[in-house]
């Protein structure tokens, strides 16, 4: 059985899966923002983290915008609320090509 997470924090805070379940399950864990990838790594290295903005389209990069803090909202990275600076380059990745 696959375990799936989109946005993957940093694999403990708020997650529907826990490391326990690394060992029992194939976990995957998808994350955008850099430093909580790098976290969810560290925090879970039986799971597959991958960092990605899971999208309709393979391929290219979208701008994730960390606005002053590391940590966003879903509005702020579809770059509704606000224009802060601090915006990095994620990959994109369907479903299909991370599964």
């Amino acid at each position: 059985m696959i375990l799936l997470e989109i946005g993957g924090h940093d694999g403990l805070f708020q997650a529907n899966t826990s490391p326990k379940d690394d060992k029992d399950h194939q976990v995957v864990l998808i994350e955008a923002n850099p430093s909580s990838y790098k976290k969810c790594v560290e925090n879970r290295p039986y799971a597959t983290c991958v960092h990605a903005a899971c999208t309709d389209q393979d391929g290219g990069i979208i701008k994730l915008n960390l606005g002053q803090s590391s940590s966003y909202s879903f509005l702020d990275f579809m770059g509704e609320i606000s224009q802060k600076s601090n915006k990095v380059d994620v990959p994109r990745r369907t479903m299909a090509s991370i599964l």
